[in-house]
């Protein structure tokens, strides 16, 4: 059940957010493939977030594609909240 909220918890983030971050929901699973506009590599922001927030996402170096991040969506609501509030504090 959390999943689908926070499925939906994403869905309206993205939204808000669309001048910083883009990127397609998936149809399965729990992650997400997001491009971060403007960063041509997402490592050292991931490093960032991680060392100033304690919030984690996957650089999209990993996969082959610098400029995107993986991002997990299957923590319970209150912790999934607290990483999207992280990382819109950083985006700004």
């Amino acid at each position: 059940p959390h999943i689908n909220k926070n499925y939906q918890t994403l869905s309206l983030w993205l939204t808000e957010h669309n001048d910083k971050i883009n990127g397609a929901l998936p149809r399965g699973g729990v992650s997400a493939f997001l491009k971060i506009l403007g960063c041509d590599d997402t490592q050292d922001f991931c490093i960032k977030l991680a060392r100033e927030k304690k919030t984690l996402l996957v650089p999209g170096k990993c996969f082959g594609h610098p400029e995107f991040v993986r991002l997990g969506f299957g923590a319970l609501p209150q912790n999934f909240q607290e990483g999207l509030n992280n990382l819109s504090h950083l985006l700004r």
